[in-house]
C-alpha cells in the first residue's frame, strides 16, 4: 500500500457543511447567483449560491457535534478558534436567507454579515425555519478582527466581476 504522503489527491467526503454547523454562528454571505430546485414532490424552490465566511464558533464556543436530523452528528465546520475563518461554497435555499440573499445578487460584493439563526416553523410538522439575524456591536468587532479575509474575498470578487466584464462575458 502506498504512504497516503505520496498521493496526489485526498479522498472524497460523503458529507458536506450545511446549516445546522453554522446555527448561531457569525458569518459573512456573499450572494453569488440565483437558482431554482425541486423537492421530492416536484415543488419548485428557490435558492443562492453563496460564499459563506464564518467567523466565529459561536456564543457557546465550538460544537464538536451538532443536531441534524434529530441526531447529533459531527460538526462539518471547524474551529475559527482552532483554525481561523471558514470559507465555504454553500447553496442556500431555505426561505429566510434566500429573501435576503436574492435582491443582493449581482448588485453587490459587500458580504452581509449576521448570525445563522433556526426556530421551529410555525407549521406543524414542517422543518425548523433558518434565516440570519442582524449583527450586534460585539459581532461587527468580530467581523473587524477578520477584515483581511473578508477584504481578501471583496477583492477576488471585484477581480472576478473586471475580468468577466474585459472578457465580454455580458455582450448582447
Amino acid at each position: 500500500m502506498t504512504d497516503a504522503k505520496d498521493e496526489f489527491w485526498d479522498d472524497a467526503q460523503e458529507t458536506f457543511p450545511g446549516k445546522e454547523d453554522l446555527k448561531d454562528r457569525l458569518v459573512a454571505v456573499w450572494a453569488l447567483e440565483k437558482g431554482q430546485d425541486k423537492n421530492a414532490d416536484g415543488k419548485v424552490y428557490a435558492t443562492v449560491q453563496s460564499i459563506t465566511l464564518v467567523l466565529d464558533d459561536g456564543p457557546e464556543g465550538w460544537q464538536v457535534q451538532v443536531i441534524r436530523d434529530d441526531e447529533m452528528t459531527p460538526n462539518r465546520v471547524p474551529s475559527v478558534t482552532d483554525e481561523g475563518p471558514q470559507e465555504l461554497a454553500l447553496r442556500w435555499s431555505t426561505e429566510g436567507m434566500v429573501s435576503r440573499l436574492g435582491p443582493r445578487v449581482g448588485k453587490t460584493v459587500k458580504p452581509m454579515l449576521g448570525r445563522i439563526n433556526s426556530r421551529p416553523n410555525k407549521v406543524k410538522g414542517r422543518s425548523a425555519s433558518w434565516s440570519i439575524s442582524s449583527p450586534t456591536e460585539e459581532d461587527y468587532a468580530v467581523a473587524r478582527q477578520h477584515g483581511e479575509a473578508i477584504k481578501a474575498i471583496i477583492q477576488r470578487m471585484e477581480k472576478e466581476q473586471n475580468e468577466a466584464l474585459a472578457s465580454g462575458a455580458f455582450d448582447a
